[in-house]
């Protein structure tokens, strides 16, 4: 779930990139001459695309190439092992299946077909992203064990001070079956593509004559340089953008678990952005009732039907709180989060602990702890404690009489007043205040 894996991916994040899980995949490599333009080729893909999702593929980079001396494609797929036989299958034989795709009309079939597995991912990829960036296929036989290599690459490619590759946005990594071995397919910012490629040469000071150098990797096999055309990402869900604002209370743990979805959203899927704004409760409540004002049916009513809930808007359009976000996220874009909601709970009193930290120059910040006698005559400890926000800025001497009296005489006062559904009162202390 999002919330078992949240450290590590927010450490990962700062790194620039994020090793996936282990999901059974393979690199599909597909080398043919086109019949036509490569315009005619790329004017066809939209086309392919249902029949690339019902084969398993998952990310899909065309790029121009040259095969005998003429025009080709060489296109490189990510596709689940599940179908990968069948994916393989299709596109080696000559088939009237295949002559009727809309591959049969470009390009000459049966095309130059080879698979590797995949055993890491990096980047969260998207068209938007890499359509037009450059791609490196490298080939390299290690001086090392595997593990060591794809710890070091995977430290060196996602490091935010000096990335390996700048702008990356996907990187897919095959581990050879003599274990010695490895491909991997890299695209990152085609405005970096001089540099990286100086950055690969093997007999001056560079990133990978430190490789070598280091006793990871034995030799670089080959490079191929490309540039991506055109990509297709079905992980990475297309179309419109979607701008979610987000306003909750800093306590919520609801807001908590909407803040993880969202900068995981974020993260991988190029049409999604938010803001959040994480407020006090009374500030929650007056923002809320002028977002909502002027909108019509539930939007309106917010607060009556979610309480302290958080406002989740889409375009400037009403979704509703928790559960109505919950079901928008499923549906546009198939995240689901099973985890509990009061497993947000530590980190929506990080999110309130630190605005206390990032406001203490400007407020005072109090608490009471409060308790009610049991049958028996003792006082038993309420949860959670009340937090009271003091604006020292605007009234700096009743911050502090109030200050004051929390110290002491407060400690212990009764509660001689209680409105149901209401408030509460307490403080009767006196009439005296410490001036």
């Amino acid at each position: 779930s999002p919330f078992s894996t949240l450290e590590a991916a927010e450490s990962a994040e700062q790194k620039g990139a994020m090793a996936s899980k282990k999901v059974q995949k393979s690199l599909v490599t597909i080398h043919t001459t086109i019949s036509g333009s490569f315009s005619d080729f790329q004017d066809s893909i939209p086309e392919q695309v249902e029949l690339y999702e019902s084969m398993g593929v998952r990310k899909v980079l065309w790029t121009k190439s040259v095969k005998e001396s003429r025009p080709s494609v060489k296109g490189y797929f990510s596709v689940l092992n599940e179908r990968l036989d069948e994916f393989v299958a299709f596109h080696e034989k000559v088939s009237p299946a295949l002559a009727a795709s809309p591959y049969g009309r470009v390009a000459e079939i049966p095309f130059e077909v080879t698979t590797e597995e995949i055993d890491f991912e990096l980047g969260y990829g998207g068209s938007f992203s890499m359509d037009g960036a450059a791609v490196l296929t490298c080939n390299l036989t290690l001086a090392c064990p595997y593990d060591e290599w794809k710890a070091s690459f995977i430290d060196k490619a996602g490091s935010v001070d000096e990335p390996m590759y700048p702008g990356m946005s996907k990187c897919i990594a095959c581990k050879g079956d003599d274990g010695e071995s490895v491909t991997y397919v890299v695209v990152f910012s085609a405005a970096s593509l001089e540099q990286v490629k100086l950055d690969h040469d093997v007999f001056k000071p560079t990133v990978i004559r430190d490789f070598i150098d280091a006793g990871i990797i034995k030799s670089v096999d080959t490079l191929s340089w490309h540039t991506v055309n055109t990509s297709v990402d079905l992980d990475n869900v297309a179309g419109e953008m979607h701008k979610l604002s987000v306003k909750g209370r800093h306590s919520d743990q609801h807001l908590a678990k909407i803040n993880a979805a969202c900068e995981h959203l974020q993260r991988t899927q190029q049409t999604f952005t938010f803001e959040s704004l994480g407020l006090i409760e009374a500030d929650f409540e007056s923002t809320v009732r002028e977002e909502v004002n002027g909108q019509r049916g539930k939007a309106r009513d917010h607060l009556r039907l979610h309480g302290g809930s958080p406002l989740v808007m889409c375009n400037g359009a009403y979704i509703g709180s928790i559960r109505e976000f919950e079901a928008w996220a499923l549906t546009r874009y198939g995240y689901q989060d099973k985890t509990i909601d009061s497993l947000y709970n530590a980190r929506a009193r990080k999110a309130l602990q630190k605005y206390m930290v990032d406001n203490a120059a400007k407020y005072d910040f109090m608490y009471l702890d409060l308790g009610m006698k049991n049958e028996a005559g003792d006082v038993v400890e309420l949860k959670p404690r009340v937090t009271i926000q003091l604006y020292r800025d605007l009234l700096p001497k009743t911050c502090e009489n109030f200050t004051s009296l929390c110290e002491g005489a407060y400690n212990g006062c009764l509660f001689h007043r209680v409105v149901p559904k209401g408030w509460v009162q307490a403080g009767a202390v006196g009439d005296e205040s410490i001036y």
